[in-house]
């Protein structure tokens, strides 16, 4: 990227998006409003130049590049070596790790575990969970649910 193209990107000096006080006030309309006002923007509040991509189609288009958009330097505790796998390691080191994970979150497999928070099923198998509550710690409503199902 050329000294001009980054030049034109809008900057923000010492700008974190964990401490900004309006991020931290309404966060999501301060997301909208950024987005409205370009599509990326960098900052200095950290030891190096960070960038945000803040628009759906720049985000995607950069996880795509990883040659040059690398989520090896996700990290902000510096003196932390750890990475978190398999978000904080590029292609192809990464491979592995999402042969293994993808199949366990694909769309099929949420289906499948989704709520049915629309449905009331009597014969269900019964399961011994805290659903109403145990101990001190009892749902207000437990006693009407209990004489609701019988």
């Amino acid at each position: 990227m050329t000294s001009e193209a980054v030049a034109s990107v809008p900057f923000r000096p010492g700008f974190d998006h964990g401490t900004e006080p309006a991020m931290l006030e309404h966060l999501a309309g301060e997301w909208n409003r950024l987005r409205e006002e370009s599509r990326a923007f960098r900052s200095d509040a950290h030891p190096w130049d960070l960038w945000y991509l803040i628009r759906f189609e720049d985000v995607t288009a950069a996880f795509r590049d990883f040659e040059r958009f690398s989520s090896r330097q996700t990290n902000y505790n510096l003196d932390d070596p750890r990475r978190w796998i398999p978000a904080q390691i590029d292609p192809p080191d990464h491979h592995p790790y999402r042969t293994a994970i993808n199949p366990r979150f694909s769309h099929a497999v949420a289906r499948r575990h989704e709520r049915r928070d629309d449905q009331f099923v009597a014969d269900r198998e019964i399961n011994r969970h805290c659903a109403f509550g145990v101990g001190v710690h009892r749902c207000v409503g437990s006693h009407l649910a209990r004489l609701e199902c019988g």
